[in-house]
């Protein structure tokens, strides 16, 4: 059987990390006034404004933000099948990769 890869190299893919991951890396507790908010939202996100540092965030459930990730998953997945479909992909050459990122890291380190 013969591998194939996307020939779409603009497309760069961060590294997905388990939501676990991301959930417990750090565990304020909720304050009564966030509390509320949540109750109040009706599971809709909660936007949080950081006057010190201007910054917006949203509170949102651990459920929300795995669909959100299982949905980014899900997009990214059917644009690789798109990809297939039409034929945008080249054949998998382990060595050639590896050729080509040799020859990134050597330019990256002159």
């Amino acid at each position: 059987m013969t591998a194939f890869v996307v020939r779409d190299s603009h497309r760069k893919l961060l590294p997905r990390r388990s939501v676990d991951s991301i959930l417990h890396t750090m565990t304020p507790q909720l304050t009564p006034e966030l509390r509320d908010a949540l109750l109040a939202s009706a599971g809709q996100p909660v936007r949080i404004d950081d006057e010190a540092t201007h910054q917006t965030y949203f509170l949102v459930s651990q459920d929300q933000v795995r669909a959100l990730m299982n949905a980014e998953l899900r997009r990214e997945l059917q644009m690789g099948y798109d990809d297939v479909a039409r034929g945008d992909i080249v054949p998998f050459d382990a060595n050639d990769i590896k050729k080509r990122g040799m020859e990134r890291l050597r330019q990256a380190r002159s």
